[in-house]
């Protein structure tokens, strides 16, 4: 595990992620290759060290599902955004291709976030849960379970191949959420299907102390990319897409 800051500023790397689609857009994937990703956080069994709640927040609504991506040939941008107050469950897909779409789902149960990319696509699931905990004798600790799975095939007779990245995260902010208190994130990126295969069960913990009285905005995360690389020495070009992506969400909920 590792603290991450999950709202800071990736405004250069986005401008390298347009280059990067501009550039990788021309090579066409391989019918027998294929990508999946998908990130769960286990929401029901989440444990807060005060109860948790979902009244209020820095923005109206406490769920943002968000699916979206390109078609790289064309660099066509397709995005889908559910948005809803209190722990509502809501749902969001981008359906861009036979054996390609994205969705971003959260229930009573679970955040889930799953990508599939059959074609020349780069494409992203994102989901966030906010709410409100209070700090207990000047300590926050919040710990939920997570999965991680990746599986890519790629064809030895396609240009190059897939790869693909999971994340899970708990941020914890100051109730006007301006101010990030703490962070922990597990993530895993298969870069051009180094690893056929990829699952890992684990439990984040986040634990802040030290502070002031009062109440505190939380924010859970799962999110899964995909995206079709047609030469390996693209790898500089695809880590700032991933990048990029992971951080559209945040940056918009921060506008």
């Amino acid at each position: 595990m590792k603290a991450i800051s999950l709202i800071k500023p990736l405004k250069f790397v986005s401008l390298l992620t347009i280059l990067s689609l501009s550039l990788i857009g021309t090579a066409q994937a391989d019918g027998g290759a294929s990508a999946t990703a998908s990130s769960t956080v286990d929401w029901s069994a989440a444990t807060f060290s005060s109860p948790a709640t979902a009244s209020g927040g820095p923005n109206p609504y406490a769920e943002l599902a968000q699916a979206y991506g390109y078609y790289l040939p064309t660099n066509q941008f397709t995005f889908n955004e559910a948005k809803a107050p209190a722990w509502t469950p809501i749902s969001a897909t981008e359906n861009f291709a036979p054996g390609t779409s994205a969705t971003a789902s959260v229930n009573s149960t679970e955040l889930n976030s799953l990508a599939t990319n059959k074609g020349d696509f780069q494409n992203n699931a994102q989901i966030e849960r906010t709410g409100f905990v209070n700090s207990k004798n000047g300590t926050v600790t919040i710990t939920v379970p997570y999965s991680l799975n990746i599986t890519t095939t790629n064809s030895s007779t396609g240009p190059c191949c897939y790869s693909a990245t999971d994340e899970v995260g708990i941020a914890l902010f100051n109730a006007a959420g301006n101010t990030l208190e703490g962070s922990v994130s597990e993530d895993y990126t298969d870069a051009f299907g180094s690893v056929a295969d990829y699952s890992k069960n684990g439990v984040l913990t986040l634990t802040v102390n030290d502070l002031p009285a009062g109440k505190y905005w939380f924010d859970f995360l799962a999110d899964s990319q995909t995206i079709f690389v047609p030469e390996p020495s693209s790898l500089l070009m695809l880590g700032a897409g991933l990048l990029s992506l992971a951080a559209f969400s945040l940056r918009k909920r921060a506008a």
